[in-house]
């Protein structure tokens, strides 16, 4: 293990480490912070608490999309 850490501190800046190992170690404990709500959901421990009782149809988002760039364009 301290061959490896040799290997990467002698390749490789303390600025670019610093940076690789933050965004891994970030976008590890994004992922798995949210894994427990994803696998509640697949389960269907959520069920009895989901509010919307279908899912919105291609029509019915698309036409709420067109209407929020209806309003940001009128707001500029």
């Amino acid at each position: 293990m301290e061959c490896r850490a040799q290997v990467l501190t002698a390749n490789f800046t303390e600025f670019q480490l610093a940076t690789v190992f933050t965004f891994l170690i970030h976008e590890a404990a994004f992922f798995l912070s949210g894994l427990p709500s994803l696998l509640f959901e697949r389960f269907g421990l959520f069920a009895k608490y989901k509010i919307q009782v279908r899912l919105p149809t291609f029509s019915s988002s698309s036409a709420n999309a067109n209407l929020s760039d209806l309003i940001q364009f009128i707001r500029r």
